[in-house]
């Protein structure tokens, strides 16, 4: 299963993001285990917890800003909407195109919010460097892509707009093109 977006209780008060999900799986136990997921990410029981930057886990290297006005570590990463939405479920077997040819989570460039909040999402239609709620890096060239199956990747902003859609999208059955994305024998 993949973690959900971001959790909500039903009057839609905000829990976490899917990045705090993420947490026990890249060797930050301790730092998990001192979260209280009971209150809202941004309640005083947790702000100290949120403020730490995970040394830069969740920031492109040499990207700015690193916190936002109250402290709390920004994450220069979303997750594709299609995937990672409120209180979402997906499991791996969702991903009916292949999960080499759907995208989990990417770069951005603008408009970070703190990781620990839910919401942290794009719609992979809007594209990649085309405006603030797309994905890409800050230099403005495309982007590293994690890929459902692991792996990431780089993709230019070159790509043609229906292909990035449609890497966004777990069961859609579109074809895509054979070198539209690195393949793993094509690595390094």
């Amino acid at each position: 299963m993949l973690p959900p977006g971001g959790v909500f209780d039903a009057a839609g008060t905000e829990y976490v993001g899917w990045p705090i999900s993420i947490l026990p799986f890249v060797d930050s136990n301790p730092f998990y285990n001192q979260i209280n997921f009971s209150v809202p990410w941004d309640q005083q029981q947790n702000p100290a917890v949120f403020r730490w930057h995970l040394n830069g886990f969740f920031t492109i290297p040499g990207c700015k800003p690193v916190a936002d006005e109250s402290g709390f570590g920004l994450c220069h990463y979303a997750g594709n909407k299609n995937l990672l939405f409120p209180n979402s479920s997906v499991s791996f077997l969702n991903l009916t195109d292949g999960t080499g040819q759907t995208l989990l989570a990417d770069e951005i460039f603008a408009d970070f919010i703190p990781y620990a909040k839910p919401g942290n999402w794009r719609d992979p239609a809007n594209g990649l460097q085309i405006m603030s709620q797309s994905f890409g890096r800050p230099t403005n060239d495309g982007a590293l892509m994690l890929m459902g199956d692991g792996r990431v990747v780089w993709l230019s902003k070159e790509i043609d707009p229906t292909v990035f859609r449609d890497l966004g999208t777990p069961d859609g059955g579109e074809q895509i093109p054979k070198n539209a994305i690195p393949d793993a024998s094509q690595e390094q």
